[in-house]
């Protein structure tokens, strides 16, 4: 697979600022995926099923499970996603953050994957 490298949602350029940069392989895979974990449900106007249900997630009271089912959802739903090995959520109430560790099978190669949200 190969995309292109994209930085704080945009483009990134070459250091020459001549083209842009390019990922491949599992590199280009990580991304893809990460990007899926930030993609809200119905987000997305192609395909209003594919994302995460973060508002109904979120809602009181909070089921660490109800948000575990929803990325193991979404994973399901790539194609480069040949077997989910761990996920590992962390929330951290004081900072109001949420660290989402996964590793996935894809192809021949684990991907560790991290992905970090933020208030």
């Amino acid at each position: 697979m190969k995309t292109l490298k994209i930085k704080d949602g945009n483009f990134v350029r070459t250091s020459d600022d001549k083209s842009w940069e390019w990922l491949e392989d599992s590199d280009a895979i990580k991304q893809r995926i990460k990007h899926r974990l930030m993609l809200w449900k119905g987000e997305w106007f192609l395909d209003q099923n594919q994302g995460i249900d973060w508002i109904n997630i979120f809602e009181k009271p909070f089921s660490m499970r109800k948000l575990t089912s929803e990325v193991v959802k979404a994973l399901k739903k790539d194609e480069y996603v040949d077997k989910i090995e761990e996920i590992n959520i962390v929330p951290d109430y004081n900072k109001r953050s949420l660290l989402i560790k996964i590793k996935v099978l894809s192809g021949s190669a684990y991907l560790d994957i991290s992905k970090e949200f933020k208030d």
